[in-house]
């Protein structure tokens, strides 16, 4: 609809494209809200919108595709490749990088108070925890992982191939 209140018509956040890759990268299906409270406002007083452009890629056998795996604070999950397959682990953290994963991944709390902050030894936990296995639990806590950023609800982000 038309807006009389348009301000601008050439702005754009910094850290778009960085959001839009952390919810939306490797993922089945993302869903994205165009608001300030994610994105900033680059531009006050004009409406916003989100504008990208994407390519769905299928898996093949000879070169498996990343699944994308967030488990949000105090929440435990099971990561299963199935019979005959092992889990390798490409990337893995415990820690915030953004404000969006609270709101693309529903997880209960809105406690940020940094969003760049990741533990030290994250990767090599996961790491050890799940690769080369069929099946692996991971816990998001700060007991398994340290505390890197007080007072931010933290979360996993973790990248793997069932092989």
């Amino acid at each position: 609809r038309p807006n009389t209140n348009i301000q601008s018509t050439s702005c754009a956040s910094t850290s778009s494209n960085e959001i839009i890759k952390d919810a939306c990268q490797g993922q089945n299906g993302c869903r994205l809200d165009a608001r300030n409270s994610i994105f900033g406002d680059p531009c006050r007083g004009t409406p916003k919108y989100i504008y990208m452009s994407y390519t769905c890629i299928y898996p093949t056998c000879s070169n498996p595709i990343p699944t994308v795996r967030v488990i949000c604070e105090r929440q435990r999950r099971i990561i299963n490749c199935g019979t005959g397959k092992r889990i390798g682990v490409l990337t893995g953290f415990y820690g915030r990088t953004n404000k969006l994963t609270f709101i693309a991944i529903r997880c209960p709390s809105r406690a940020i108070r940094s969003s760049r902050c990741k533990s030290r030894s994250s990767f090599r936990r996961i790491h050890n925890t799940c690769h080369g296995k069929q099946r692996c639990a991971i816990t998001a806590t700060n007991t398994v992982f340290g505390n890197p950023c007080n007072g931010t609800y933290k979360y996993i982000k973790m990248s793997y191939v069932c092989y």
